[in-house]
């Protein structure tokens, strides 16, 4: 997995796609592209 996948809750890489949006497999957060796009631009 690239740095761009990995989950904006708990910054594991084990997540996976779902359709339009990914899911981590460690957490169970579950987040869209775009989405965490908004996060990182705010951060």
């Amino acid at each position: 997995m690239n740095a761009a996948s990995a989950c904006p809750q708990c910054s594991m890489e084990n997540t996976y796609p779902d359709g339009a949006r990914y899911v981590c497999a460690d957490c169970g957060h579950a987040w869209s592209e775009s989405a965490r796009s908004d996060i990182l631009k705010k951060a």
